[in-house]
């Protein structure tokens, strides 16, 4: 199944501004802007893996 580029950086696009809305409590900065998101792939099911990390490994 030949993947539909446009309509996947669409959806990458809107994901990361939506995840930009995620401000870490206790630095006041979202976690796109802090780096912490790595890759964002949708496979031809329409399901979405985010690759990221936290900025501590007790952070809920």
């Amino acid at each position: 199944m030949k993947e539909d580029t446009t309509n996947n950086e669409s959806f990458k696009k809107r994901l990361m501004e939506n995840l930009s809305d995620i401000v870490d409590p206790e630095l006041g900065v979202d976690i796109v802007n802090l780096g912490l998101i790595y890759g964002v792939k949708l496979d031809d099911h329409g399901k979405c893996l985010i690759t990221m990390t936290l900025t501590v490994a007790g952070c809920p």
